[in-house]
């Protein structure tokens, strides 16, 4: 079971990072790719902002 577990962790890591390199791919083959913000290394240290407008009736 110990053995099963890091392989897991392992299992999963591979995938992820195929996933990750597929939708790159995908990406830049549609044209949909930012290479702006892709090779921007700030790029993830500033928080998303979110605005929540209320709709009254």
């Amino acid at each position: 079971m110990g053995v099963d577990r890091l392989l897991d962790m392992i299992r999963t890591a591979v995938n992820i990072t195929g996933d990750c390199a597929v939708t790159c791919i995908v990406a830049k083959s549609e044209g949909a790719l930012n290479e702006d913000i892709f090779n921007d290394v700030r790029a993830g240290e500033k928080d998303e902002e979110i605005h929540f407008y209320s709709q009254v009736s």
